[in-house]
């Protein structure tokens, strides 16, 4: 899928729901480094203190921990 085939698809959906007079409201976010300006350990502290931990928490680690993000 290219970007604009989903470019189109917001644009008709927001077309749409205007001609029927609908609100339409509309948040955009960028992910480009959300990853890197995480602090790996705090994180897991913070999920260790909230009960979630076992093999869940280290797969979670070692994907974080051996890879790169790319948005």
């Amino acid at each position: 899928m290219t970007m604009r085939q989903p470019l189109l698809s917001i644009n008709h959906g927001t077309r749409q729901a205007l001609d029927q007079g609908f609100q339409v409201g509309a948040i955009y976010t960028d992910f480009q480094k959300a990853f890197d300006k995480v602090n790996h350990n705090l994180l897991y502290f913070k999920l260790k203190n909230h009960d979630i931990d076992g093999n869940f928490l280290k797969w979670l680690f070692s994907y974080l921990s051996d890879h790169t993000q790319v948005v």
